[in-house]
């Protein structure tokens, strides 16, 4: 007990301060996406939890530890009873080392599968272009007057969305005369940056049929240019033009997850969408003009939600309070915010100019959940692997000096070195494949445990099931290989003359 409290207390005092220098390395990375990480550290309850389970560690090993001799007597213990003992802590040793390898194993499966899912979330098709895309958010300096009746706060939303059509408009014009900006535009909120506003819609053909249901779909009202500034390819027909201006033709552009489910096969275009209209308004309707691709609104790893796009001079709706929009502007750098500010200043000088950051950082940030999984569970694998090689290394070296005498006859009769290396590598990864086995066991009866890790991959993907026992398996190999090349260098009349 007492030699127990000593490795165990030692070990979690390291593993303490493993714990600080892993924080200082991860709270960066993950105070993106994790509130309050700043917060995060090594406290009071921290250090009662490492005691705790210092504790628990030395009780459980020390009754494992100390079970082969109870209930023996002297006699048994010196004498007759020293082969089956061992043979008991054999048994136990590499029970042990088969557990660690099957957890290893189900770590390393999780791992694989979430390096997977990222491969998949990166190479899918995401609708935009990011490369070269500058992005910020602008508000104008007004909000709505809530506490007017509201018969007149309509009307009073319009007006103020009519003046911040011309002031965005002379405001885009600016940014397109900046040196290298190819394409400028405007849009309620950018895409990966959340499920921000839906509309009620209904198609007018089915209106007074029983399939004239009411559809909630994500509403972006966006400026002329703003499709050509993503670098969002227009499928067919056409996108939001400068001809559609406030009270000319209400025109809608869909995109191809709202065509697929709302029509099918069947061609959209000139169809009629019904909005969700302010009180005492008759419903506005909306012509379909265009279909453009698929983008994520959420984040890359989320599912594809139907989404239409609407022009800024004709939105009722999409906004809170204001008519603050995300301008996005393809071919300027971060180096241009200054004359950017300025521009926007000369429009609106009490506007508010913020978050600003280039359309790769908004990528980034929509995968850095899955690239801090990927940071958590490659460290948890990498430990578990080389927690593996040590007790598979560790079992064969004792094994091999328990069984020095049994190896020197075997020598002695003429074993060739190549058949006692083989031999103790054959132990090494009968005990590796025979974890690798459990652990892909608890990783297929367990698939529900991963499904929060997967997207675009199945949670019993037979590369990810098969990349752990691989690796755990050339683990042991090597592992194995220094108690082979003892084992090979027994000699027998040392061993011999020793006894």
């Amino acid at each position: 007990m007492t030699e127990g409290l000593l490795l165990t207390f030692v070990s979690a005092a390291a593993g303490l301060g493993l714990a600080q220098l892993l924080l200082s390395v991860v709270r960066p990375i993950a105070s993106n996406f994790v509130p309050r990480m700043d917060e995060v550290g090594i406290g009071p309850r921290s250090i009662a939890y490492a005691v705790m389970v210092a504790l628990l560690t030395t009780v459980l090993l020390t009754l494992v530890a100390t079970s082969p001799a109870r209930g023996r007597s002297l006699w048994h213990a010196l004498g007759t009873g020293r082969s089956s003992a061992t043979r008991g802590r054999r048994r136990l040793q590499r029970s042990i080392v088969v557990g660690e390898v099957a957890l290893a194993v189900f770590v390393l499966i999780a791992s694989t599968l979430v390096v997977r899912t990222l491969v998949t979330v990166l190479t899918q098709p995401m609708g935009f272009d990011s490369r070269g895309v500058l992005t910020f958010r602008m508000e104008p300096p007004w909000r709505v007057n809530l506490q007017a009746p509201l018969d007149s706060l309509f009307p009073a939303l319009m007006r103020d969305r009519d003046r911040a059509v011309e002031g965005y408009d002379a405001v885009l014009r600016q940014l397109a005369t900046l040196p290298g900006v190819r394409a400028a535009g405007a849009v309620n909120r950018m895409p990966l940056t959340g499920s921000w506003w839906t509309t009620g819609v209904r198609l007018a053909e089915q209106l007074g049929s029983d399939d004239g249901e009411r559809v909630s779909t994500y509403t972006r009202p966006i400026t002329p240019g703003y499709l050509d500034a993503m670098g969002t390819r227009v499928l067919r027909g056409r996108g939001v033009e400068r001809t559609d201006v406030t009270g000319g033709e209400q025109v809608v552009v869909v995109d191809a997850e709202f065509a697929r489910r709302e029509w099918g096969a069947a061609d959209p275009l000139g169809r009629e969408l019904l909005f969700d209209g302010p009180p005492n308004h008759a419903p506005p309707r909306a012509k379909v003009v265009g279909i453009v691709e698929s983008i994520h609104m959420d984040q890359l790893d989320a599912e594809l939600r139907p989404t239409i796009y609407v022009p800024f001079s004709q939105a009722i709706e999409g906004h809170y309070l204001d008519w603050g929009m995300d301008v996005v502007v393809r071919g300027a750098s971060t180096g241009k915010e200054a004359e950017i500010r300025r521009i926007v200043r000369g429009v609106f000088p009490d506007a508010v100019v913020f978050q600003v950051a280039t359309m790769d950082h908004v990528v980034r940030l929509s995968t850095a959940n899955r690239r801090f999984q990927l940071l958590v569970l490659a460290f948890f694998g990498a430990l578990a692997l080389v927690l593996t090689t040590i007790g598979v290394g560790g079992t064969l070296l004792l094994s091999v000096r328990e069984r020095r005498r049994e190896l020197a006859v075997h020598v002695a009769l003429g074993a060739r070195p190549g058949q006692l290396w083989w031999r103790v590598q054959r132990d090494g990864v009968l005990l590796a494949g025979a974890g690798a086995l459990l652990g892909v066991a608890g990783a297929v009866a367990g698939a529900g445990l991963f499904s929060s890790l997967a997207y675009g991959v199945s949670v019993r993907d037979p590369l990810s099931l098969a990349a752990g026992p691989v690796l755990v398996l050339i683990a042991a190999f090597l592992a194995a290989a220094v108690p082979a090349t003892r084992a090979v260098r027994v000699s027998p009349i040392a061993v011999f003359r020793d006894s």
